[in-house]
């Protein structure tokens, strides 16, 4: 059985839906059975390091130079081209999306959550132009639909009617990096960008992640614990003015670190380290 996996979210840094379909490959391709992943990725300028996915025993990444944005429009709104054109002949065709690849294969799509439809205003570019419009067709046609959790799975029944006898919830777990201790190296590096105790977040920086909340929550905690920082582990998204200024109103801006991208080794180490973990997202569909 061929399977095809968009693996384009994971072309770049690996955050949200990049590591997921990431840690998927690896599974499937650790998985026993008569299956082979063709593994498709496209960009016009960006190419896939060719030390990424190198060790799969059943899968292959077929690189494109096909415009995202371009390849994007034309699969949501004309169904074409197949999938098959890239990857050939196929018998599933799964999309990290809510929205279809096309195919002439059985097509899964997933679900991650419903934000999108509950807080329009928190998306952007494709995800704004045409998930909302849209995922109700894409569900319907799809053979199955992976939910990432219970709770996504029922939002998806209540708000676009998704066909409960193809939903599956697929639960998400932590990479299996997580379940290694830090290295000494990766400890020092930790001890170094925050000697003392710390509140840790780990996230890019965006509207639906509530970031300018917990800097101010932050800011009252300061002032009874002044020897605490707080830990961003992520890069400046969008949107994110509200955290500026959240920002520089602290009593002490500088105990507030923005590290920027970094590998998830390093976020392991801070894991270790952080006195707390803060999740302040309006929603994780996790």
């Amino acid at each position: 059985m061929r399977v095809a996996i968009d693996i384009r979210p994971a072309l770049r840094r690996g955050t949200g839906v990049g590591m997921f379909v990431e840690q998927l490959v690896l599974a499937l391709d650790a998985l026993r059975g008569n299956h082979s992943l063709r593994l498709f990725t496209s960009s016009r300028k960006d190419r896939w390091p060719t030390d990424r996915l190198a060790d799969l025993s059943r899968g292959e990444v077929i690189d494109r130079r096909w415009p995202v944005g371009l390849l994007n429009l034309l699969w949501a709104r004309f169904g074409r081209p197949r999938i098959e054109r890239f990857v050939g002949t196929v018998e599933i065709a799964h999309s990290p999306t809510p929205l279809l690849l096309p195919s002439r294969a059985k097509r899964v799509v997933t679900l991650h959550d419903l934000w999108f439809l509950r807080r329009p205003e928190h998306t952007r570019a494709e995800i704004r132009r045409d998930y909302a419009p849209l995922i109700r067709r894409h569900v319907s046609a799809a053979d199955a639909v992976v939910a990432v959790s219970a709770a996504t799975a029922e939002e998806a029944i209540e708000l676009i009617g998704a066909p409960s006898g193809r939903l599956v919830i697929c639960r998400e777990d932590a990479a299996p990096l997580f379940d290694e201790e830090p290295t000494e190296q990766e400890l020092a590096w930790a001890d170094r960008l925050a000697p003392g105790p710390f509140v840790l977040f780990v996230g890019t920086i965006e509207p639906r992640k509530n970031l300018e909340t917990l800097v101010r929550a932050f800011g009252i905690l300061q002032r009874r614990h002044p020897e605490l920082q707080l830990i961003i582990a992520g890069e400046r998204g969008w949107g994110y003015e509200p955290f500026d200024e959240a920002l520089e109103a602290l009593p002490d801006p500088a105990k507030v670190e923005v590290t920027g991208y970094i590998e998830q080794s390093a976020i392991r180490a801070l894991y270790h380290r952080a006195a707390a973990m803060a999740m302040v997202s309006h929603c994780e569909g996790f």
